[in-house]
C-alpha cells in the first residue's frame, strides 16, 4: 500500500486526491474529506513546539513516543478503510497537515512509523 503526504497549502486535484487531515485545525477554504484523529500530535505537545519551547528533535521524539500508545490495529484498519474508498473512488489517499516542510513536520515522523508498524509506504507530493 502506497499512500501520499502533504500540506494543506499544496492545490489538490479533488478529482484525484482524497485528503485526510492529521492534525486538528483546518484552513476555511480547505476542506478534508476525513479526520484521522489518531494520527494528530498531542495539544500540549504541538503547543510547545510552536510556542519555540522545544525544537523539532525533541517533538519528534515525544510524539514518536505518543505514536507507540496509539491502537496500531485500530488505525491499521483505519488507514485500510480509507485506503479503499480512495481507490474506489480512483483517488489517491493523502495525509494532510499544516507545515509545508516535511522535514519539520510530523508528516516525516508518521511516515517512518507507518513504514516500520504497518509496511505502509508514504510518498510526500511533490
Amino acid at each position: 500500500m502506497i499512500i501520499y503526504t502533504s500540506h494543506f497549502f499544496k492545490n489538490f486535484d479533488e478529482t484525484k486526491y482524497q485528503i485526510v487531515q492529521i492534525c486538528q485545525a483546518i484552513p476555511t477554504n480547505k476542506p478534508t474529506d476525513y479526520k484521522l484523529e489518531r494520527l494528530y500530535p498531542p495539544d500540549d505537545l504541538r503547543l510547545k513546539y510552536k510556542n519555540g519551547s522545544i525544537k523539532f528533535d525533541e517533538f519528534a521524539k515525544e510524539y514518536s513516543i505518543y505514536l507507540e500508545t496509539v491502537d496500531i490495529h485500530l488505525l491499521k484498519n483505519e488507514i485500510e478503510e480509507l485506503f479503499q474508498r480512495a481507490q474506489q473512488n480512483n483517488k489517491f489517499l493523502v495525509l494532510t497537515c499544516w507545515e509545508t516542510q516535511k522535514s519539520s513536520c510530523h508528516r516525516c515522523i508518521i511516515e517512518k512509523f507507518l513504514l516500520e508498524k504497518l509496511d505502509i509506504v508514504c510518498m510526500e507530493l511533490e
